[in-house]
């Protein structure tokens, strides 16, 4: 993968090859239809959607999902209530999730990125008790990269 306009040049080894080769191990990572993502669009009219179902077989403390952008430069975002929060305050949940819910997730609708320096940006959705567990567990998944 092609490093983004003012990354790192490690990058294209970076977060994306690592959630990629996490997915990619045996009995790691979500059940195959825990997280469904919907891309339409480009840079100039982008709309991204992702459905969350986590199993009904969850227990134990309640759950969230999370949405977390990361820029090329490293930088996180989050997704909560709508509004895109700098990472430095922490990661914030996106929605509390119930066992057997499937969530919807508006990511961006009919968003214009083109021209604000973006492309490169992977979206990432999961959910958890807490992003601890997100992270533990591989219970997130890359549903998109934005185009230059």
């Amino acid at each position: 993968m092609a490093n983004p306009a003012g990354a790192d040049v490690a990058w294209g080894y970076g977060i994306l090859d690592v959630a990629r080769a996490w997915h990619a191990l045996p009995g790691a990572g979500l059940p195959a239809d825990a997280i469904a993502s919907s891309v339409q669009g480009d840079a100039h009219d982008l709309t991204v959607h992702a459905a969350i179902t986590a199993p009904a077989g969850s227990t134990g403390a309640p759950l969230n999902a999370y949405v977390v952008a990361v820029l090329p430069t490293n930088e996180l975002f989050t997704l909560h209530q709508g509004q895109w929060l700098h990472a430095s305050a922490g990661i914030q949940a996106y929605a509390p999730l119930q066992a057997g819910q499937v969530l919807q997730v508006p990511i961006f609708e009919h968003w214009s990125h083109a021209g604000a320096g973006l492309g490169g940006t992977a979206l990432f959705v999961g959910y958890g008790a807490d992003l601890e567990q997100v992270v533990q567990q591989g219970s997130f998944r890359l549903v998109h990269v934005l185009a230059p």
